[in-house]
């Protein structure tokens, strides 16, 4: 019941970041007790709720059982687990080699949203020192934010989105690159 809520609550626009942690622990607790099929799914709202937090060992830690649970997520829906094991690995673990064998296993689909997708080419850009690519990338997904079904991760992406650009910014690039939308 608390992984039907907590998608709706974050597709109707409630960050991860406000999912009640304590309940989404029990229910992670619970699932493994019962084996339940359904325990993969809460490594990764777990995954997305305690990055959204900040805090990073949660998600990462997270991110590692929804990994080492792959097999249990169908096929079309372990692009997503692949997406947002590049992207992390990008973004926060600054390890590209990583982040391009997750990528490398990415297929696109339907259930995986193209603003994700063009964030994380963006992140990657970004840590190979690809700047004019990484600012593309980086506005193509904040347009492509609002066709999100999931608002409240639309959120959390817009977010990193904003800090990658930041980052760009502040490694004082030609002023072409600078001319960035402020959407």
């Amino acid at each position: 019941v608390l992984l039907l809520q907590l998608v709706s609550t974050s597709m109707t626009g409630q960050r991860p970041s406000s999912w009640n942690a304590d309940q989404l622990e029990e229910a992670l607790q619970l699932a493994n007790k019962l084996e339940a099929p359904t325990e993969v799914y809460l490594h990764g709202l777990s995954f997305h709720s305690a990055w959204d937090r900040g805090d990073l060992v949660v998600a990462e830690q997270s991110l590692q059982q929804y990994l080492a649970n792959i097999d249990a997520v169908p096929p079309g829906f372990q692009n997503g687990v692949w997406l947002d094991a590049a992207l992390f690995n990008a973004l926060v673990k600054k390890d590209v080699k990583q982040a391009l064998h997750f990528w490398s296993k990415f297929k696109p689909t339907a259930v995986v949203g193209k603003a994700q997708v063009l964030a994380t080419e963006a992140a990657i850009a970004l840590l190979q020192e690809e700047h004019t690519r990484a600012v593309e990338k980086i506005e193509q997904a904040i347009s492509e934010l609002p066709n999100m079904l999931d608002a409240g991760s639309a959120l959390a992406l817009r977010d990193r989105l904003v800090r990658m650009r930041k980052q760009l910014q502040e490694e004082r690039l030609p002023d072409a690159l600078l001319t960035l939308p402020t959407h």
